[in-house]
């Protein structure tokens, strides 16, 4: 028996990998197909499944003559596993002389007492009734009476299905007979329920009400397949407030149950529809939604953040807000990773968004997003600036104390872009004596001590670096157990005085636009602070910011540090600035005081304004996907049973010409027709007059009739 299974194995391999093996098919029914053992006659029928039944002219080869007789004693063969398998082998047929001697057979499983046969002669006569229809005529029929005594769950979801596919109208009568007991149907044949009724709604939209309360059952389903399907059915066939109110709540407890990131990102897509229908009705439920935040998915948390900034409002916005502020300090807790400032990233920008769109919030979050402008490692301080940079212009309650952090956080800041946004905001936003004075003190702390460029140049470098570095002498014990003498050379650590602050090693590094923003924000506030100071501490200050800007010239234009240049842009920069504190010219003054702060809070409007023609240009244009397929009604197969996918659309082409009213109006009109001609028969008035002459004809009888 082994070697039998190996071979039967062997030879279907070959067999599926196309080798012709003429010969063997007498020989694995002679000494095959008879065996009762179960590995075996499952071979066998693979075997007959993938070999050639029919010559080259499509002639039934007449070895299969004594296969039929050995598949119809297999059809009523005392061993149920037996039986199922040959049903399940039937459903592969679909040559009609092999499969007529069995019909007999298949329709007497239907009795059998074990479910696995009868849920595989259900199937099996299916196939053939889809296939041949003229081998079972009576199918329809015969599913029917079986689905209506039989009790068991398989069998009856593939009776139900065969009805679904074959006999729909059966299948709705079923239905209809069995609403109340829908709720103890499995979770597959529940499935087939909601399809049904669907292509039913779709094609009767008076029924919808007869079915409804079936699919607001099923959304309390414990299967989450179950509840997703009537919650895209209820969504499809009805637009009302309590329907999407229950469609919501159904994808909201599947986005809290299931752990599949697939299914999360199937279920937001969906909410998205939702979103589109009624806004209103997500928004009730916009908390539920937040809470898939907790999710690591990035993609997820990117979805859930572009809903909630779609439906936030003024009732909501402070949860909002407030879920992400906790998000945010989580990401200030956690390990940080690229996927972590990324989503820090998310969280900062959509709060900025909430503040901008929601004053009032600006205040609370202001201040939390300000501990952020220390990250170096990705843009998400870079937003941070941004965002203040807007906040100080379009809040001027909040300009005082949002200067007085950003000074306290100067010396934190890494990156170099992030340094320019907070030295403009320094150099535009210090108003106060008191301010400027601050401000200057903060950036002169954090330029160091001047000049840039120490004394003797890079040779006195050196020099320090190698007084920094001594020698330290030791004792080892080597792997041998001997002793020998190590010398180690260690570097002498700086004190905290002499470490260099990140905006001196970025100068120092080279960066001079830098450089020159640092020497115009101070002009700005030397500038004003000429209207508030004593002339002798203004004039303190003037030497003191001419003093920085001549570091940074002289820096960029050293001969012993030749990689270190500086570029003819910054150059100038720098040298305006010079050439404004020493000179008196009231148009340069101006310029630097007041007129790029004005062209600031211009280009925000401007940006305001365009931000607001594309929101109203979206909520015009309408949302079709690149790939979203073209259905044309005309070229439709309706004989593959496609007339139900656009069904929703000829339903709305109906209504928005009024053919259903005008149908309606057509009978009327015809029953008027028959009284006034005297024709017994709808069939004669229909000849006597052709649709398009209903409203003439009658008009004539009637007038005819007076």
């Amino acid at each position: 028996m082994p070697e039998k299974i190996a071979a039967m194995k062997q030879t279907i391999l070959m067999m599926m990998d196309g080798e012709i093996l003429d010969g063997f098919l007498m020989t694995i029914i002679r000494f095959v197909l008879p065996q009762e053992d179960h590995t075996l006659k499952k071979l066998s029928l693979l075997y007959l499944e993938v070999v050639d039944k029919v010559d080259e002219k499509g002639t039934l080869l007449p070895e299969f003559i004594l296969v039929c007789n050995q598949i119809l004693n297999d059809l009523n063969h005392p061993n149920e596993y037996i039986r199922g398998c040959t049903l399940r082998f039937v459903n592969k047929m679909k040559e009609q002389e092999l499969l007529e001697p069995w019909v007999a057979a298949i329709k007497n499983n239907l009795e059998h007492r074990h479910s696995f046969v009868r849920r595989n002669a259900v199937l099996a006569i299916y196939t053939i009734y889809e296939h041949t229809p003229d081998l079972i005529p009576d199918a329809p029929d015969v599913v029917e009476e079986f689905l209506r005594n039989e009790a068991d769950l398989g069998p009856k979801k593939n009776a139900f299905l065969m009805l679904f596919h074959c006999a729909q109208e059966r299948a709705v009568a079923y239905l209809d007979e069995a609403l109340t007991q829908v709720a103890d149907f499995g979770e597959s044949m529940q499935l087939l329920v909601l399809e049904l009724i669907k292509k039913v709604c779709r094609s009767s939209p008076l029924d919808k009400g007869k079915y409804i309360r079936v699919i607001f059952n099923f959304i309390e389903s414990p299967s989450s397949a179950v509840k997703y399907e009537a919650a895209g059915t209820l969504c499809s066939l009805s637009k009302s407030t309590t329907a999407l109110r229950a469609a919501t709540g159904a994808y909201t407890k599947l986005l809290a149950t299931q752990s599949d990131n697939n299914i999360k990102l199937i279920v937001l897509d969906r909410l998205v529809e939702v979103k589109k229908s009624s806004k209103e009705v997500l928004q009730e439920a916009l908390m539920d939604v937040m809470k898939v935040l907790a999710s690591p998915n990035l993609e997820i948390r990117r979805k859930v953040i572009d809903i909630t900034m779609d439906l936030v409002n003024p009732s909501t916005i402070e949860e909002v807000v407030g879920v992400l502020k906790k998000e945010v300090l989580k990401t200030q807790q956690a390990d940080m990773d690229d996927k972590s400032t990324e989503y820090r990233t998310l969280l900062i920008a959509a709060i900025h968004k909430c503040a901008v769109k929601f004053p009032d919030v600006a205040s609370n979050v202001v201040h939390l997003l300000m501990d952020f402008l220390g990250d170096g490692t990705g843009t998400s301080a870079v937003d941070v600036a941004f965002f203040l940079r807007e906040i100080v212009e379009s809040f001027p309650v909040l300009q005082d104390s949002v200067v007085d952090r950003l000074m306290s956080n100067f010396g934190v800041i890494k990156s170099s872009r992030v340094f320019r946004c907070a030295l403009w905001i320094l150099g535009e936003y210090c108003a106060g004596e008191d301010a400027i004075d601050s401000g200057i003190d903060a950036i002169q702390e954090a330029v160091g001590a001047l000049p840039l460029l120490p004394e003797g140049g890079e040779e006195k470098q050196e020099e320090e670096e190698e007084e920094e570095v001594h020698e330290i002498t030791k004792n080892i014990v080597l792997a041998d157990g001997t002793y020998a003498t190590q010398t180690i050379a260690s570097e002498k650590k700086k004190t905290k005085e002499e470490e260099e602050s990140n905006l001196r090693s970025l100068l120092l590094a080279g960066d001079f636009f830098l450089g020159a923003v640092v020497c115009t924000a101070l002009t700005k506030m030397v500038l004003r602070h000429q209207e508030l100071a004593e002339p002798a501490e203004h004039n303190k200050r003037v030497a003191e910011v001419m003093l920085l800007c001549c570091s940074v010239i002289r820096l960029g234009r050293s001969a012993s540090m030749p990689h270190l240049t500086i570029d003819e842009d910054s150059y100038e920069r720098i040298v305006t600035c010079l050439r404004v504190l020493s000179e008196d010219d009231v148009v340069s003054r101006e310029m630097f005081a007041g007129q790029c702060r004005s062209s600031f809070a211009m280009m925000m409007q401007q940006e305001q304004l365009k931000i607001a023609a594309a929101v109203e240009e979206e909520n015009k244009a309408d949302q079709v996907q690149a790939d979203e397929l073209i259905l044309f009604r005309q070229l439709k197969n309706k004989a593959e049973g496609g007339e139900d996918e656009d069904d929703d659309v000829a339903m709305d082409i109906q209504r928005a010409t009024g053919a259903a009213e005008r149908a309606q109006d057509v009978s009327k009109k015809l029953s008027k027709i028959i009284q006034l001609t005297g024709f017994s028969d709808t069939v004669y008035a229909e000849a006597y007059v052709t649709v398009h002459q209903y409203d003439v004809v009658l008009d004539v009888l009637v007038l005819n009739q007076t």
